[in-house]
């Protein structure tokens, strides 16, 4: 079940960073599942159905303007990447 009209997401681009693991990689392969074009950016590398993997930090100011600048559209944006640490909490 979708909470979006049917076709919502067919063919929109959709960026999601801190998503090849955990929230992130859930939020990109729900907009997978709607028809959208997604590109998972994050420091793992992964393979899913209908979402592009690719490796960044986003920390790195001139690789998120590369992948930006090499997109041809970009629709929705999801910022969903973070730091942990652990030892320090």
């Amino acid at each position: 079940m979708s909470l979006w009209p049917v076709g919502c997401f067919h063919e929109r681009c959709v960026l999601v960073t801190g998503g090849t693991s955990g929230i992130g990689l859930a939020i990109a392969e729900g907009f997978a599942a709607e028809g959208a074009r997604v590109i998972a950016a994050g420091l793992e590398e992964i393979a899913r159905p209908g979402v592009t993997g690719v490796l960044l930090d986003v920390r790195d100011r001139t690789a998120v303007d590369r992948l930006i600048g090499g997109l041809d559209r970009l629709d929705v944006v999801v910022n969903c990447a973070g730091l942990i640490r652990r030892l320090e909490e």
